[in-house]
């Protein structure tokens, strides 16, 4: 009812995208290794995570799908450990070749802002034209209701544009 608080919120969401990349760059050029195998390990954990919330909840098909995941994960960790160090040494020359390409990293936090200007501007739009086309009053009592063609159209914008964003990024990174 109130797009102030949606734009502060998207505001936010913005600049704290923009301090957690800065971070994540940093984090993953010093934890490499320990990162990747955090990741193998998280990934046996949600199995396990599924499957106790499947068979605890009854659901015998879903606990059983927990523990397929589990399994795949865990072979999958087993086949790839003895590679881990060469992917960390990898992830570490790709995070430091970035990080010496400054005009990159700027470029890609500059999409950061892009995204969240973009965001605002969709939500600005999604809500006036639902707003009138609903023909609601000050209130938020509509006397209509809207399409729901507008709103797939509006989040098909949406994420349209933030994929044409994030591809151009990864294009110029890339190049």
């Amino acid at each position: 009812e109130n797009p102030n608080a949606l734009f502060l919120l998207i505001g936010l969401t913005t600049v704290g995208a923009f301090f957690i990349s800065i971070a994540s760059l940093g984090f993953m050029i010093n934890y490499a290794e320990g990162l990747i195998k955090t990741s193998l390990f998280f990934n046996m954990a949600l199995g396990l995570v599924a499957s106790v919330a499947g068979f605890a909840s009854g659901s015998t098909e879903a606990g059983i799908m927990g523990l397929v995941f589990f399994v795949m994960g865990a072979c999958y960790a087993w086949m790839v450990w003895s590679r881990i160090p060469f992917a960390a040494i990898n992830l570490v020359t790709a995070s430091s070749a970035i990080k010496a390409n400054i005009g990159v990293t700027v470029f890609a936090y500059g999409a950061i802002v892009m995204n969240g200007l973009w965001l605002v501007l969709w939500s600005a739009a999604t809500y006036s034209t639902l707003f009138v086309l609903g023909d609601c009053d000050a209130e938020g009592n509509c006397n209509n209701e809207v399409s729901g063609l507008y709103v797939f159209l509006f989040v098909l914008s949406l994420y349209w544009t933030a994929q044409v964003i994030k591809n151009v990024v990864h294009t110029t990174v890339a190049g």
